[in-house]
Parts: structure tokens; sequence; C-alpha cells
């Protein structure tokens, strides 16, 4: 049984093996980062809006300096019930390119540029209607870091993401978290 890949799967897969095959020179600190955060959800689906929080763990490793493969694995801290129908994000992996800028400012800028999938689980009034749905497709992040301490193992990370799973659904977040290197 042969299993379909959207074209933007197979790009982003033939895009990560062609940047790891790029000379690892220049890259400074460690090779891997890590790190959690608290995404504070933003999902609107039928003319309603839910604020799921969700719990996030990524971990990444670097390319070469300012380039990273990251991914990411998340899921539901706390659901969200608006005019009796519950709705919370039970799991979400994503697997991203990172590219991160130099330090200016005291702060680096970077960008995740991805594929993921999440699912949404529903529930009216305890029942299991509407019940749960995977989505699958792009999540595009913009995010800053700021060092701390001199020693600048850790960072505090502030991060604005999107999901673009699906065009009746909009799925986004704002997420604070703490990370291991900068």
């Amino acid at each position: 049984m042969r299993c379909f890949q959207p074209p933007l799967f197979r790009f982003t897969g033939l895009l990560i093996l062609a940047l790891a095959a790029l000379p690892l020179s220049g890259r400074a600190g460690p090779r891997w980062f890590a790190g959690a955060d608290i995404q504070y959800g933003i999902i609107g689906v039928g003319g309603e809006t839910f604020d799921p929080v969700l719990l996030r763990l990524d971990g990444g490793w670097w390319l070469r300096r300012g380039m990273a493969i990251q991914g990411r694995l998340g899921g539901n801290l706390r659901k969200d019930v608006q005019t009796g129908l519950s709705l919370k994000v039970p799991t979400l992996v994503a697997l991203s390119l990172r590219l991160q800028s130099p330090e200016d400012l005291g702060v680096k800028a970077y960008a995740l540029l991805g594929y993921s999938r999440f699912e949404l689980d529903g529930s009216v009034a305890g029942s299991a209607f509407p019940g749960r749905e995977t989505f699958v497709g792009p999540t595009v992040s913009l995010g800053f870091l700021h060092p701390l301490g001199k020693a600048k193992r850790y960072s505090v990370s502030f991060e604005l993401n999107g999901y673009f799973a699906d065009k009746d659904l909009d799925f986004g977040g704002i997420a604070m978290g703490l990370r291991r290197g900068y």
C-alpha cells in the first residue's frame, strides 16, 4: 500500500536532506539545543474562538551557524469550553527548519518553517461528539531569544506561531519558554 505524501511534505524532506549536506564549519557552541514552553492557543472554528493552553517540548540540531533542524512535540494542559463545546489539542508534532539571526540589541530573532500534525478533540456536554480529528499542514513561527546571564547557556523565548492545515480552521498561538542554548 502506497502512502500519499503532499508535494510540500516531499519538498520539505528534500530541503532538509540538502541542508544537512552543507558544510558544518562556522558553527559556534553546542550542536544541539532544547527547550520547553507554554503556548496560549487561539483556535477559530465554526464562528467560535477557543483558547486551549499547551505544553510544548522541542529540540534540534545545528546544521551550521544560524540554521538548524527542529522537532516539536506538544499537548494540552488546559482545554477551553465555549457555549457547551469543549475543545482541546491532545497532540501536536512539528518538524521545521530553524533560521536564526546573530545577536543584535541583546536578542536573537528566529523563524521556523515546517510541517505539523495536530489533533483537535471536541465534545459537547461531556459526550464524545463531535470527536477527534487530525490535521496536517504547514507551520510558521517567528520568535525572539534573550539570554539569561553572561554565560548565555540558557535563554527565554517569546514566539508567535500559526498552523495552516485547513482553510476553515484558524490555529495559532503565543508561547513563552526556556531554552538551553542561545
